[in-house]
């Protein structure tokens, strides 16, 4: 058994056990896509993808973006904080595939970082599939939407974890009896634009779930599952209060062994907004 010691090798447990990039990619090309080709028509295309992971979803859009043929040519920025995931990336073919999409300019700082310093002028379509976690990044774009209101139009797409999500659920409980978990910002985010006066659009993906195998989770304390739901690492999952981890195996298998099928739900709600 591989051990799994970082975010990316827990996510990409994750990405394995559910059909994430097939469903996200689907609600790109269904509803991202056509609002691209209605708001643009033009030989170049200005795309900001914030936070790659492995790479597989941001090839997904590239590859649909170059089948549409609106666009003659694809600058592609890519802003991705994790050396980890980079060498994942340069280890694999997905980069390769990547370049051959699209004209590539590959960034390694963080997202607040990146937004604090992006000249708002450059971008037609920015992308942060599931980054929008923290209110440090919520609040840097948002930063960066005030300076970019004066330029040219574009639109900024955010998916996150939808709140009817079975992980959400269950860290709701977590949060409950004390424990620090990941937090989508879609609630906050939307009230901001709304205050600001922005249009936008939402959208859900359909039949999103991940796979488990229920006696794996029951019986195995070293599962994938454990710090994914808390949003951390598994060796800071290790390294926790014994009580902490307790609480969070007595959570999450409560939860599981509740389950008519070995299937967690996990919708995503994607804002488009046109800035």
């Amino acid at each position: 058994m591989v051990e799994i010691n970082s975010w990316s090798d827990s996510l990409t447990k994750f990405l394995k056990s559910s059909n994430e990039d097939e469903r996200v990619i689907a609600l790109f090309n269904e509803s991202i896509l056509p609002e691209i080709r209605q708001q643009f028509c033009k030989y170049t295309l200005n795309w900001l993808e914030i936070g790659i992971g492995d790479g597989n979803k941001t090839l997904g859009f590239a590859n649909a973006i170059t089948s549409s043929r609106c666009f003659a040519k694809i600058n592609l920025t890519i802003c991705e904080p994790s050396l980890d995931w980079i060498v994942k990336i340069e280890s694999s073919c997905i980069e390769k595939q990547i370049y051959e999409a699209a004209m590539v300019d590959f960034v390694r700082t963080t997202i607040e970082d990146f937004l604090e310093t992006a000249t708002p002028l450059h971008y037609d379509f920015i992308s942060m599939v599931q980054v929008m976690y923290s209110a440090s990044i919520k609040d840097a774009m948002l930063r960066y939407i005030d300076r970019k209101l004066e330029q040219k139009p574009s639109l900024i797409w955010v998916d996150v974890e939808d709140k009817s999500s079975d992980f959400n659920i269950i860290r709701k409980q977590l949060l409950s009896k004390g424990l620090n978990v990941v937090h989508s910002f879609a609630d906050e985010y939307l009230s901001d634009l709304k205050r600001k006066g922005i249009h936008f659009k939402t959208f859900n993906t359909v039949d999103k779930i991940c796979r488990i195998d229920v006696m794996d989770i029951l019986n195995n304390d070293s599962h994938w599952i454990f710090p994914f739901t808390l949003g951390c690492t598994t060796n800071e999952f290790r390294n926790s209060k014994i009580t902490e981890r307790k609480l969070v195996f007595n959570i999450v298998r409560s939860f599981v062994k509740e389950l008519k099928h070995p299937v967690l739900n996990i919708p995503d709600v994607s804002i488009l907004a046109f800035i």
